[in-house]
């Protein structure tokens, strides 16, 4: 039988915690995606302190963006912004974040298999840019542990039960201790349609537990500029989101050298060097993991086209 979690019933438990979460010098690192620019966004710990009569951590963090000026130009400065800071504690085998003048669980690690959950979409930047529901409901589809850096971790997957896969993204999100959301935001973000911001954790670490990169080969600051503009009169792909195949399609005017798929932090996962057909273009993309990806088209007069995917 399932069992229903609501989002309040833990806040009735004792105030021991099962679990260490939020060490002193925790750090984040996210990858970063929307329709306009790209980079990464870093949450640390800053300090303890009490918030509606809870002790709790703070959190604070910035989001860092290369700028351009216009479509195949190298970027000439980064951008760095504050974002606001989170608020969040762990208590037993959950952990709270404060929001809307509320704490509500946003990991339970005492779920089963088939345990009915919420999440509350409410991280970045707010609810009316998501296209979903302020409240998701998931099921628990597996749960057991995880070794990251020689430490045994619980984790779970969850997925939504009330949106199609074709509408909503992510689809599935792995979540473990220490780190929270590996494949999302550090409270899951989700959006219901494709030109939505996107996040996939690059880094983690604090007092007692070294650097975890999800990429060994980026460094947890890297910014990818190698990929310059984007054309969607030029470019179309479909479908979008996708499990199996990409195709592109260019106009008539465009003519193509060589193409290539990267994901956010600038790993490239496929490229095609022999175009037969400069026009349309198939990607097989079944073995890549869930996530945002760029297309990045060389076109014959070196100029470059860009457009992205989400592979589900």
């Amino acid at each position: 039988m399932k069992r229903l979690i609501l989002p309040f019933f833990i806040l009735l438990f004792g105030s021991t915690s099962a679990q260490q979460w939020c060490n002193t010098g925790a750090k984040w690192t996210y990858n970063f995606y929307s329709m306009a620019s790209f980079g990464y966004q870093t949450l640390e710990y800053e300090k303890d302190t009490i918030v509606l009569n809870q002790p709790c951590k703070k959190l604070i963090g910035q989001l860092i963006q290369p700028f351009y000026i216009g479509p195949g130009v190298h970027p000439f400065r980064i951008d760095t912004s504050s974002i606001k800071p989170i608020y969040t504690y762990s208590n037993s085998d959950s952990v709270f974040c404060l929001v809307n003048s509320f704490f509500r669980p946003i990991y339970l690690f005492n779920v089963q298999k088939g345990d009915t959950i919420y999440s509350y979409n409410f991280n970045l930047p707010d609810n009316s840019t998501t296209g979903c529901d302020s409240i998701v409901q998931q099921v628990i589809d597996s749960t057991g542990t995880v070794i990251l850096n020689n430490d045994t971790l619980k984790m779970y997957v969850a997925r939504p039960i009330n949106y199609s896969s074709s509408l909503f993204y992510p689809y599935k999100v792995m979540i473990a201790e220490k780190l929270g959301a590996i494949d999302n935001y550090f409270s899951p973000y989700f959006i219901c349609y494709t030109d939505g911001n996107a996040y996939t954790l690059r880094c983690y670490s604090d007092s007692a537990f070294s650097t975890y990169q999800t990429s060994s080969s980026t460094a947890c600051d890297y910014i990818f500029t190698s990929i310059m503009n984007e054309d969607v009169n030029k470019v179309s792909v479909h479908p979008n989101p996708t499990q199996t195949t990409i195709y592109v399609t260019v106009n008539q005017e465009t003519r193509i050298q060589f193409a290539s798929i990267y994901d956010l932090v600038g790993k490239q996962w496929v490229r095609l060097d022999d175009v037969s057909d400069s026009k349309n273009l198939t990607f097989d993309v079944r073995d890549l993991l869930s996530g945002v990806y760029f297309i990045k088209l060389t076109l014959r007069t070196g100029n470059t086209l860009l457009t992205k995917f989400v592979k589900q």
